[in-house]
């Protein structure tokens, strides 16, 4: 699994920050709260800078239900 800077997906934070709103409003199951939160704690320490992989973009993508 490929890791790649979060910038390379998003133009800027407050993309990402509507993408990851929508993400935690679509969040059914404790696995995908724990993804999430997993995340939001990169998110706060590392801004655009954080690594995600392709994988874990596309399934923030459909939590968010925007895939």
């Amino acid at each position: 699994m490929s890791s790649t800077r979060l910038s390379d997906f998003c133009d800027d934070g407050d993309e990402f920050q509507d993408l990851l709103d929508s993400a935690e409003d679509g969040a059914v199951s404790g696995r995908d709260h724990e993804f999430i939160d997993d995340i939001l704690e990169r998110w706060e320490s590392y801004g655009l800078r954080m690594y995600i992989s392709e994988s874990q973009f596309a399934y923030l993508k459909r939590l968010a239900k925007t895939a």
